[in-house]
């Protein structure tokens, strides 16, 4: 039987989940990729809104509570950036 002192348990359970969140981040940028997110920021002259990406995804089915959530981790990660209108609407770049 062997033993692990806490602090190794809690570098194994660390590595555990860094491997999980780097396979997150793979799985995001796909997603994004897939969705030509970063075409329809790229085709604007400055910063889009949230809005606006889905209206260029043009999908009658977009989750866009689902596109939020995904724009914020892709910001989190530093994929995209993010700063916000007069209407403290988020503006994606």
């Amino acid at each position: 039987m062997s033993t692990f002192t806490i602090e190794e348990d809690n570098l194994g359970l660390a590595k555990c989940l860094q491997h999980i969140y780097a396979s997150l981040d793979i799985v995001a940028i796909q997603c994004a990729l897939e969705l030509h997110i970063p075409d329809i920021i790229n085709n604007h002259d400055g910063p889009v809104t949230l809005a606006q990406i889905a209206h260029g995804i043009n999908s009658p089915s977009l989750n866009v509570d689902g596109l939020s959530r995904l724009m914020a981790f892709l910001v989190h990660r530093q994929i995209f950036d993010q700063v916000e209108n007069q209407l403290n609407e988020p503006l994606y770049s």
